[in-house]
């Protein structure tokens, strides 16, 4: 049962356990599924608040489809998928179904769905890399909301922009730089320990705000520390990492 596809009865379940805000963790008890199996499932169908069942059914009967029509030399490259998908054109089958779930595990962690996409398919390039339009053929999605998604990832320091030489278009590249992604992350936390330490002396460390707002001071100090240390350790090992 674990390894089988969920149903469309099990997929109503998930519907209703939503609608009665049951968290991930009691559906998947219900259904004797993990865990993982549910979450996966509704991230990659809509979230909490857009799941429908009958349209995820759909989703995967059409993703089954896409399997059977493959020629037996591709039905054979699917069990074994090239660790280089090419990047000029569409992500085979394999890839593209893997981006699509890494893509949902990211949104588990808070980004929104479409940058999570953007991000997993440029991670499963060779390159790093993909055009506005490869994005838009791989994403399905508009040239107004690969941008927008990008301009998320920017914010992060997770996704660089390049003119292509001679082009008016741009490449959009993973940048590879972890520690500026999490140096970036350190110095958006930094706000929020000055604003709940503000918050805690305005409202008096006797008062239960003041105290729960003297507490975020606190956890987000820990929490900048934390990746200060992180990003240090990172350093060291990886002497050739970028500063």
């Amino acid at each position: 049962m674990p390894g089988a596809r969920l149903t469309a009865g099990e997929r109503a379940h998930i519907a209703d356990g939503l609608r009665t805000r049951q968290s991930c963790a009691a559906i998947a008890r219900q259904l004797r599924r993990p865990t993982s199996t549910v979450t996966r499932e509704v991230a990659r169908n809509g979230g909490r608040s857009g799941y429908a069942p009958e349209r995820a059914q759909q989703a995967t009967h059409q993703r089954a489809r896409r399997g059977r029509s493959a020629t037996p030399g591709q039905a054979s490259a699917a069990q074994h998928p090239a660790p280089q998908p090419a990047e000029s054109g569409p992500a085979p089958g394999p890839v593209r179904d893997f981006a699509e779930d890494f893509a949902s595990v990211i949104m588990l962690a808070g980004t929104p769905r479409m940058p999570a996409r953007v991000l997993a398919h440029l991670l499963v390039t060779d390159t790093g890399a993909l055009g506005a339009r490869e994005l838009c053929d791989r994403l399905s999605a508009s040239p107004g909301a690969i941008s927008k998604a990008v301009r998320f990832l920017e914010a992060f320091s997770l996704v660089r922009r390049e003119r292509l030489p001679g082009q008016r278009r741009d490449l959009y590249r993973f940048s590879g730089d972890w520690v500026e992604t999490f140096a970036r992350r350190e110095e958006l936390f930094a706000p929020w320990e000055d604003g709940a330490r503000r918050g805690a002396h305005l409202l008096g460390p006797r008062t239960p705000a003041g105290a729960r707002m003297a507490e975020l001071a606190h956890f987000m100090r820990i929490v900048r520390g934390t990746i200060v240390q992180v990003r240090e350790r990172w350093r060291r090992a990886c002497p050739g990492t970028a500063s």
